[in-house]
């Protein structure tokens, strides 16, 4: 990983976003009345503050340009420009003008609100024009990869995972290999998310997915694994990497690695369309077994023959009462269903939705960004809002990393490494993880 681009709703930049997710600061708001919202059980959800936007030098569109495309295109065009200026990507176009880039964006719903106005305008009567000729390019779910394609030249494979809130997961692992198996030289990869609307809050709130009882205290909405959590904050917001290996890396002098995706694994629940499976054969478990195993952390026999130890969990955990433990039991039933030598005492776990909120097909990338980061610094973000956990089960190998300052993370002594897993499930039974571990030179 040679470059990040963030954008979120406690800022704009990966430093930004970094620095408030570390002091565990929520930024959600109220939803007004005005705007469509009156009779939602659900008042509540995480917008990037516009100042914070034209504030962010990568967030530069002229007029026109802007109003071609939909708002999650353009958070994912942004973070694609902070993590490319990041990773010298035009370096590498200068060194090596043949360089093939690929792209993975994913995204979960883009131009929902787009599509509702058009639709409502076409069946009133006012006519055709009701659609406008950007309509499609701002409906289709590929759209953000392709306009990311075209800024960069990247004429590699243009890749837009829809997996619901695993989208954007699944598209670094796509890209992750593409890279490793030689296909492309480098790609940019993540997710993006702009779907807060009437509708798209109406729809979550039908399956009793998002939070209620805190329309009146917006700030503690989301709290994951607490007592009083009672479903998610629906976020907007982008996450991109530059992913490429680690050989042409440094050939071409690129800025230090900030760490280094060593596996991803996907599995599917094929259980219900909302809620997840429980038990040792949940997907969630098997795709953090799927990932460490192509990571290299054991042999297909679950014999450990490399000093990897994860230290870090960071925990998909939208706030949802079922969704939290679920999780939980996965986390423990695999780590303390193996050599135990495979995590480090008192792994952290915590996830970065008490403060960033669930930033649906974004969410998986900018938490691999934020795990990334915390593998680089040994700093784990601590749990906003996490004030009285509530756990299926009490743990002797994990540590749950509540609200307050962030935990400090030891490397491995054997290695000098810090190895994590980033979590990401969704709707349709799909799980995914990433095993992310800092960069050894």
């Amino acid at each position: 990983i040679t470059g990040l681009g963030l954008a979120a709703p406690v800022g704009a930049g990966w430093r930004t976003v970094w620095a408030q997710v570390l002091a565990g600061r929520p930024n959600f708001g109220r939803l007004s009345e005005a705007d469509g919202y009156s009779g939602l059980p659900c008042r509540v959800a995480g917008l990037i503050p516009e100042p914070e936007l034209s504030g962010w030098p990568s967030w530069q569109f002229d007029k026109r340009n802007r109003a071609e495309m939909s708002r999650a295109s353009a958070l994912a065009l942004a973070a694609a420009r902070e993590a490319a200026q990041g990773a010298d990507l035009a370096g590498m176009r200068r060194r090596s003008p043949d360089s093939l880039i690929g792209v993975a964006i994913g995204c979960g719903m883009d131009g929902l609100e787009t599509a509702v106005d058009a639709g409502v305008g076409l069946r009133s009567g006012r006519g055709y024009a009701e659609v406008g000729p950007h309509f499609l390019t701002k409906l289709l779910n590929n759209m953000p990869a392709g306009r990311v394609a075209i800024e960069f030249g990247a004429t590699g494979p243009c890749l837009a995972p829809n997996s619901a809130c695993a989208s954007g997961a699944d598209a670094i692992g796509a890209a992750f290999r593409l890279v490793r198996d030689g296909i492309v030289d480098a790609a940019l990869c993540g997710g993006t998310e702009a779907c807060i609307g009437p509708l798209a809050v109406a729809a979550f709130s039908r399956v009793r997915a998002l939070a209620t009882r805190f329309n009146d205290n917006p700030l503690a909405a989301s709290r994951p694994f607490d007592a009083d959590r009672c479903g998610f904050v629906m976020s907007e917001g982008a996450g991109v990497l530059v992913l490429e290996a680690l050989d042409s890396a440094l050939a071409r002098g690129a800025p230090a690695p900030i760490a280094e995706v060593l596996g991803y694994g996907a599995a599917c629940d094929a259980h219900h369309l909302t809620a997840p499976k429980l038990g040792g054969d949940s997907g969630a478990r098997r795709c953090m077994l799927a990932a460490l195993r192509e990571a290299g952390n054991h042999s297909a026999a679950w014999q450990r023959p490399l000093a990897l130890q994860v230290g870090h969990v960071n925990a998909h955990a939208t706030s949802t009462p079922i969704g939290d433990s679920a999780e939980w039991l996965a986390i423990e039933s695999l780590l303390s269903g193996v050599d135990a030598s495979v995590i480090q005492p008192g792994c952290l776990v915590a996830s970065c939705k008490g403060a960033l909120g669930h930033l649906i097909g974004a969410a998986g990338a900018v938490e691999a960004a934020l795990t990334a980061l915390s593998c680089q610094t040994g700093r784990v973000p601590p749990t906003a809002n996490l004030a009285r956990p509530d756990l299926p089960t009490a743990s002797e190998s994990l540590r749950l990393v509540p609200d307050g300052p962030p935990a400090d993370w030891p490397t491995n002594p054997a290695d000098g490494r810090r190895v994590a897993l980033s979590n990401s499930f969704g709707f349709g039974g799909v799980n995914a993880s990433l095993c992310i571990a800092s960069y050894l030179p």
